[in-house]
C-alpha cells in the first residue's frame, strides 16, 4: 500500500468542508497509510475560527490544518500543502466534493498497475439532486474532461510527490479557472504520463443557477487563453468529432487579426461539435425539461468561454507575443 498524502484546500466554505472531511475519514484505505493537510486560503467566514474544534472529533486520523493570512487562490493553498506533505504520493480534493469510500484505495492501485505514471485521474460526478443549470454545466465539463485528460481538474487527481521539486501550480493564477490544466500541460509537454482510473470516484456538492455557470465559463475563458494558445495540442481532438486546429499559434510570425481570425473560426466551426454535445444530451435524457435546458445552456456555456477567451486574447495579444514562453 503506498503512503498519500490528502490534500484540501478552502476558501469560505466551511459546511462543504465538513462533508468532504467526513468522507475522508470513512475511507476503507487504512488511516496508518494517508494524511490529510487542510488549508485554509484566508477564508473570511468567521466559523473557520471554530475548525480545529471540530477536526478533534477524528483524532484517529493524521490532520494538519494552515491558515494563510490572506486569500491567494487554489493554486498557492495546493502548493502550501504539497511543502506540507509527509509522503511520496499527493492526492489533492476540493473542498466542496465528498470522496467515494474506496478513493484513497483506487488511487494507490492506479500507482500499483501503472509504474510509469506521474498522475492518476478519476471521475467526478455531480450531485443528482442538483439544480438543471447544474447538471447541464456536469454533463458540459464531463465531456471536456474526456477529450483530454489535460482538462482534467485538480479535484479529483493524484501525482508523485516528486514532481513538485521541480514543479508546481502557477501562483499567478488567482482564480480557480484553469491553474489546473495549466498545470497538467506543462507536466504533459515533459514527457510525464497521466492515467484514468474510473473507479477513483468524487462527487462534486456543486450547485448554480445559469448567471452564475455563465460568469464561470467568462471567467476561464479570460484565465486560460495562454494555456490554450501554448499547448493547444492537448485539448483536441474532442472524443468523437475532431476539429481541425494548428499545430501552435505563431504569434510573432502572424499578426494580431490572423491570429484572432483562427478565434472568431472557432465560433463558427464550434457550431458543429455543439450539436455532436446536444445530440448525446437528448439521447441520455429524455425528460423535456431537462432537454430544453440542455439545448439552451450547452451553447450559451460555451459561447460564455469563447467570449472571454476573444476578449482575453485581444487585449493581451501584446503579452502573450512577448512573453508566452514564460508561461
Amino acid at each position: 500500500m503506498h503512503k498519500l498524502s490528502v490534500i484540501i484546500p478552502t476558501y469560505n466554505n466551511y459546511d462543504l468542508l465538513k462533508r468532504c472531511i467526513k468522507s475522508i475519514n470513512s475511507q476503507t484505505y487504512k488511516k496508518k497509510h494517508y494524511e490529510v493537510i487542510i488549508v485554509n486560503d484566508g477564508s473570511t467566514d468567521s466559523r473557520y475560527e471554530d475548525l480545529p474544534n471540530f477536526l478533534k472529533r477524528y483524532n484517529s486520523l493524521k490532520l494538519s490544518y494552515f491558515k494563510l493570512e490572506k486569500n491567494r487562490g487554489p493554486a498557492t493553498a495546493r502548493n502550501f500543502g504539497v511543502k506540507k506533505a509527509k509522503f511520496k504520493y499527493v492526492a489533492f480534493i476540493d473542498d466542496d466534493c465528498i470522496a467515494h469510500s474506496n478513493w484513497l484505495y483506487e488511487i494507490s492501485k492506479g500507482f500499483s498497475n501503472y509504474k510509469n505514471a506521474s498522475a492518476i485521474v478519476g471521475i467526478t460526478r455531480y450531485n443528482k439532486r442538483a439544480s438543471l443549470e447544474t447538471l447541464v454545466n456536469a454533463f458540459f465539463i464531463t465531456k471536456a474532461i474526456e477529450s483530454s485528460l489535460a482538462v482534467s481538474p485538480a479535484c479529483n487527481i493524484a501525482f508523485k510527490k516528486k514532481i513538485f521539486d521541480t514543479h508546481a501550480f502557477d501562483e499567478r493564477m488567482r482564480y480557480a479557472a484553469g491553474e489546473d490544466v495549466k498545470f497538467n500541460c506543462k507536466l504533459m509537454e515533459r514527457g510525464y504520463v497521466f492515467y484514468k482510473n474510473e473507479q477513483m470516484l468524487v462527487t462534486h456538492l456543486k450547485n448554480g443557477r445559469v448567471f452564475k455557470f455563465l460568469k464561470q465559463y467568462f471567467t476561464y475563458g479570460v484565465h486560460t487563453m495562454p494555456t490554450q494558445i501554448k499547448y493547444i495540442r492537448f485539448f483536441y481532438p474532442y472524443n468523437g468529432y475532431k476539429q481541425e486546429v494548428p499545430i501552435h499559434f505563431n504569434l510573432k510570425r502572424d499578426g494580431l487579426l490572423n491570429n484572432l481570425s483562427w478565434l472568431l473560426n472557432k465560433f463558427f466551426s464550434n457550431i458543429f461539435y455543439l450539436i455532436h454535445l446536444i445530440k448525446i444530451f437528448m439521447k441520455k435524457n429524455k425528460d423535456i425539461k431537462k432537454r430544453i435546458y440542455g439545448l439552451i445552456l450547452i451553447p450559451a456555456y460555451e459561447y460564455a468561454y469563447l467570449i472571454g477567451a476573444t476578449l482575453s486574447f485581444v487585449y493581451y495579444y501584446n503579452y502573450y507575443k512577448n512573453k508566452l514562453k514564460d508561461w
